[in-house]
């Protein structure tokens, strides 16, 4: 295996390690990265440092891709539009398919739900009241 293959892999790995931290664990709705860096809770504002770290690996992946041979003479611009359209979306499917396969071998069935959406609406009118609940679930089974 060449060098600038070893690097683009190396590279890869680094930008996976981020995808990796910011997934969202089976029966917890946190991710890895939050529970190593809790979010700071003060009044009414939250600060979320836990999204630095991928950040920073995001970049440092993405500069690391920029520096390889074989994209020297290839748009910038266009190495970050494919990693972001095509490479961080493929890993996060890799990352959903061994959590659907996590739970198919343990065979625990679903204890978990992930809410993608929901819109909620009350409507009231005299004595009546209307709870209206749309919800858009995930379903890893």
């Amino acid at each position: 295996m060449g060098k600038d293959n070893k690097n683009s892999l190396k590279y890869l790995g680094v930008i996976f390690i981020g995808v990796l931290l910011t997934y969202e664990l089976p029966h917890e709705s946190y991710s890895i990265i939050e529970y190593i860096i809790p979010p700071i809770k003060n009044n009414n504002s939250v600060i979320y440092l836990s999204g630095l770290i991928p950040l920073i690996l995001f970049i440092v992946g993405i500069k690391g891709l920029f520096k390889l041979e074989r994209f020297k003479n290839k748009s910038k611009l266009l190495i970050f539009i494919a990693v972001l359209v095509i490479v961080i979306p493929l890993m996060r499917w890799t990352l959903d398919f061994s959590r659907t396969s996590y739970h198919w071998i343990k065979d625990d069935g679903l204890k978990a739900i992930d809410i993608e959406d929901s819109n909620i609406s009350l409507n009231g009118s005299d004595s009546k009241i209307a709870l209206r609940v749309n919800i858009e679930l995930k379903d890893y089974s």
